[in-house]
């Protein structure tokens, strides 16, 4: 007998370029390993430059696809995205109201490349009829200030906003894209209380991110996923999509879903890497405490994504030896990456050297960015490494090559 996998319904329109829209959202299912089910509400003629055309289908034939699924498949979870008009809003609130399962709201109000992707008559109507009907939706920084009619200039307006939407009787709102610096943060409301997510912020802008977003929540959401955790891994999905962004036209490039991460590729790379590194160190540059070396997957979040020495690399006699290489193996290597990858997706990589004004002096000739940090100005309750490596790259424009400190007391000098 065949089994049951989650199925997930998404309402929305069209897109000809197949970078957002419902083409987006069934990728998104399809990569979540979710049976994707969809309701097209709209037939855009896009392409990565512009759309050009906007054909609304009727609501009549808009609620025979809804009778047609409710009427012989389950749904774990629905997504809405364009809904164009008063009318395929009223036809798609009426079906909503009937359905026992988490609804996922992406307000959709204006496509990537700049195109208004709603009528006179929809706003109203979408605040009155749908809005109320949310699990969670998931405006970005104008959909948000359209709906609450507040402008947006702070973290602070962001948390207004987002209680004057939950006001409308959304039971949850993620406010998403606020820029701050080199990170970008996304406000969850629950009606209490926020949750705040910091991640890096991409200087561009690809086709179909919100889509992906709202999309793998409610994939998530149908799989029996709790928001919290369902909106951190919808954002790390997302970020991993803009770095592996591609081009099929000459505009926006598309993001990229659907990429597989090859662990086993990292892991084989480090174990050269080390083998390397064991050929090149010189006995001064080893620790008292040793030495690790560790290296992240792509938008890697967690211990288990950062692949590192076991224990330390240290000499024994005259050899240098080590336990192997395994993922979320050092809690010490993975806090360091993945604190820098917050702010660059691209710094994977990091390992520890005993301090030397020789090292340091070696990595400025060669053009090496260096930075420092003062254990004496260290926070209480925050991890030494984290603290100081975030404060560096909090107070620079880019990355730098080497972070260093000079100890204090019981503290070992550092880069």
């Amino acid at each position: 007998m065949a089994k049951r996998i989650p199925t997930v319904m998404t309402a929305g329109g069209s897109d000809s370029s197949g970078g957002a829209g419902i083409q987006e959202d069934l990728k998104v299912f399809a990569a979540l390993d979710v049976h994707g089910c969809s309701v097209v509400t709209c037939v855009t003629a896009q392409n990565t430059l512009g759309v050009y055309s906007i054909h609304p289908v009727p609501p009549a034939e808009v609620k025979k696809q809804l009778d047609a699924l409710s009427s012989d498949i389950e749904l774990n979870a629905v997504k809405t995205g364009m809904l164009y008009s008063a009318g395929i809003v009223r036809v798609v609130a009426l079906h909503l109201k009937k359905m026992d399962c988490p609804i996922v709201v992406d307000p959709v109000l204006t496509a990537s490349v700049g195109k208004k992707l709603y009528t006179r008559d929809y706003l109203e109507a979408f605040k009155k009829h749908i809005v109320p009907l949310a699990t969670v939706i998931t405006p970005n920084i104008d959909e948000a200030s359209r709906l609450s009619g507040m402008k947006i200039a702070t973290l602070d307006h962001s948390k207004r906003s987002a209680e004057v939407i939950a006001g409308m009787g959304a039971e949850n709102v993620v406010l998403k894209g606020f820029p701050s610096g080199r990170e970008v943060v996304d406000v969850l409301f629950d009606g209490r209380s926020f949750v705040k997510f910091q991640g890096v912020r991409f200087d561009k802008t690809v086709h179909g991110s919100g889509c992906a977003f709202a999309s793998a929540i409610s994939a998530f959401l149908g799989k029996g996923l709790r928001l919290r955790n369902a909106v951190k891994k919808s954002r790390e999905l997302v970020a991993r999509g803009y770095m592996f962004s591609y081009k099929v036209g000459s505009g926006l490039e598309m993001i990229n879903t659907h990429y597989k991460v090859d662990r086993y590729a990292v892991l084989k790379e480090l174990e050269d890497g080390v083998a390397e590194l064991k050929r090149l160190l010189r006995p001064y540059m080893l620790p008292e405490v040793g030495m690790n070396f560790g290296y992240a997957i792509p938008n890697a979040t967690s211990l288990e994504d950062v692949c590192a020495i076991k224990g330390r690399l240290r000499m024994e006699g005259k050899e240098l030896r080590h336990g192997g290489v395994d993922f979320g193996t050092s809690k010490h290597v993975a806090t360091i990456v993945l604190t820098a990858m917050r702010f660059d997706p691209e710094t994977r990589s990091v390992l520890n050297l005993r301090y030397d004004d020789r090292t340091l002096a070696r990595a400025k000739k060669a053009g090496m960015k260096v930075g420092s940090f003062s254990r004496k100005d260290e926070p209480r309750g925050r991890s030494t490494m984290e603290w100081g490596v975030e404060s560096v790259l909090r107070a620079r424009k880019s990355t730098p090559d080497a972070v260093y400190d000079l100890g204090s007391v019981g503290k070992e000098p550092m880069i």
